[in-house]
């Protein structure tokens, strides 16, 4: 049985990588039912009302996909199912949650992106757009070293109702994979498709519905603070 150790703190970068741990875990029986399944993962798609958030983006000159993996990781950041990962056969909660986004390329190929989490949507641009410019100058496909990412993709033109992503080499990775899809306008708003994977050694369905929630909250208020 897998157990819970104490504080290890790591730091690369600059980026916050550091990690913490608890004396229990209340989903231990549920983490142990899963953690030698073949396929732990599952995937929902669903559809949140993109208009009030394409708005605030185009007053404020801003990214509208940046807005979104930004608000995605925010909520995911307030949940801590979405912070726990297997490290070294040690399960460990990090600190600090950072979004993995993927950029295109001129050439019609695309790199990963990395930049640090923000206080807010402003602060965030400010550091996504150097990291935007460096993963486009290294045509970086790197995978990154550590586990606390949200792992970032865009199809925008594909209305998909129905999403499956790249499997993890690992069954015990615990990085959520969220894709966005082509916006469409239904009752006169605008909404968005959105297939997210997850699994299900560290996140269950209510965990999910909670930061489906939150996230349908911010794209409504970017700019609301967390708990």
């Amino acid at each position: 049985m897998t157990k819970i150790l104490r504080l290890i703190p790591c730091y690369t970068f600059g980026m916050d990588h550091s990690y913490q741990t608890s004396d229990s875990y209340f989903r231990q029986r549920h983490f142990d039912f899963y953690r030698h399944n073949p396929n732990p993962f599952y995937a929902v798609t669903f559809e949140l009302e993109v208009g009030p958030l394409k708005t605030f983006s185009k007053q404020h000159q801003q990214s509208i996909y940046l807005n979104m993996c930004y608000l995605f990781t925010q909520a995911m950041q307030e949940i801590p199912a979405f912070r726990y990962r297997l490290l070294e056969d040690r399960l460990i909660l990090y600190n600090q949650l950072h979004p993995s986004m993927i950029v295109p390329l001129d050439d019609g190929t695309y790199c990963f992106a990395r930049p640090s989490y923000a206080e807010n949507l402003f602060a965030f641009h400010q550091t996504a757009e150097p990291a935007i410019a460096h993963a486009k100058q290294t045509r970086n496909l790197d995978n990154p070293e550590h586990g606390n990412f949200v792992f970032f993709t865009s199809l925008p033109k594909i209305a998909f109702t129905g999403l499956t992503h790249v499997s993890p080499p690992r069954t015990t990775d615990g990085e959520p994979q969220i894709s966005f899809g082509k916006f469409f306008t239904r009752d006169q708003r605008q909404w968005v498709p959105v297939g997210i994977g997850v699994n299900h050694l560290f996140i269950d369905g209510q965990a999910l519905s909670e930061m489906v929630g939150r996230t349908e909250e911010l794209f409504f208020n970017p700019m609301s603070p967390g708990p």
